[in-house]
């Protein structure tokens, strides 16, 4: 209602009691859905990857968001994750444009997290897979000589610790981005080896957000939040974000800003040197095989 008393719309909520647990890691999904306005290229193939590669290395839990009326087969894919408890849903009818929707979902999609989440990705797409910069480097956090397949799960608080840093005091953690030609359609992305002529990474970065300290996030750092905190910047020896992502130009895909491309062997990054089953699991997932 106005302040006159009249009527300005109705909102249905609907909660499952006990659906989210306490988290130390989490992930907002946005632009889960499918038609000729979506943000994605090829979001049938990229989604459940992205998925599975995240739920391996130990994100716990997804926050996910579908506008307008969602195509079946997309409609499948998230309720495997609903069903196993691995991810919300929140579903808006109105479809606002590209700047509005992503700002709005991750204002959303902080507040769910509060009270249940350490450390939320409210940013990072389905086309950007979180990997080790080195992997020797990544596991000396944890004191080990390898590094943990569930490491997005913790590896925030160990960042912290070996920056000799309290929790508390931090509200975010940000790392560089690096982009990557787009794989074949019969390949996982992760096995690109193609990557931007461009020396270093994205000027903008991404990042890990602490629940708890922060009040207001924009895509590439938090807009409020609490004085006396800071955000720390992950080396790319520990750290970084791969891109997969082609351009587009008169219609058709393209190479990272039109240029040609330095081929880079990029190991398959899901169990870190292990068998790369990430393939396999998506199949299980979602019941393939």
């Amino acid at each position: 209602e106005d302040a006159t008393g009249k009527a300005l719309g109705s909102v249905l909520a609907e909660r499952k009691d006990g659906l989210l647990q306490q988290y130390r890691s989490a992930a907002c999904v946005r632009d889960v859905f499918f038609n000729n306005e979506s943000s994605f290229n090829h979001a049938y193939k990229m989604l459940p990857e992205w998925l599975e590669y995240s739920r391996l290395h130990g994100i716990e839990h997804f926050f996910m968001y579908t506008f307008g009326e969602v195509d079946p087969t997309m409609r499948h894919m998230l309720e495997v994750y609903l069903a196993k408890g691995w991810a919300s849903r929140i579903h808006f009818e109105r479809y606002p444009d590209t700047v509005e929707r992503q700002h709005a979902i991750m204002e959303d999609c902080l507040y769910r997290a509060k009270g249940h989440v350490q450390w939320l990705l409210p940013s990072l797409d389905l086309d950007e897979f979180l990997r080790p910069g080195n992997a020797t480097q990544l596991a000396q956090l944890w004191g080990s000589a390898s590094v943990p397949q569930d490491y997005l799960r913790s590896v925030w608080d160990e960042i912290v610790r070996h920056e000799g840093k309290k929790t508390g005091k931090v509200r975010s953690i940000s790392f560089d981005l690096y982009r990557y030609q787009r794989a074949p359609p019969n390949q996982l992305e992760m096995f690109s080896e193609k990557r931007s002529p461009l020396n270093g990474g994205s000027p903008l970065p991404k990042y890990a957000a602490n629940v708890r300290k922060v009040q207001s996030l924009w895509v590439h750092w938090p807009q409020v939040y609490e004085e006396s905190t800071l955000d720390l910047r992950v080396n790319k020896s520990i750290l970084v974000a791969n891109h997969y992502k082609s351009k587009k130009k008169d219609g058709k895909m393209i190479g990272c800003e039109g240029k040609p491309l330095l081929t880079l062997k990029v190991a398959f990054a899901p169990l870190l040197g292990r068998e790369p089953c990430g393939a396999q699991a998506a199949e299980a997932t979602m019941g393939g095989g």
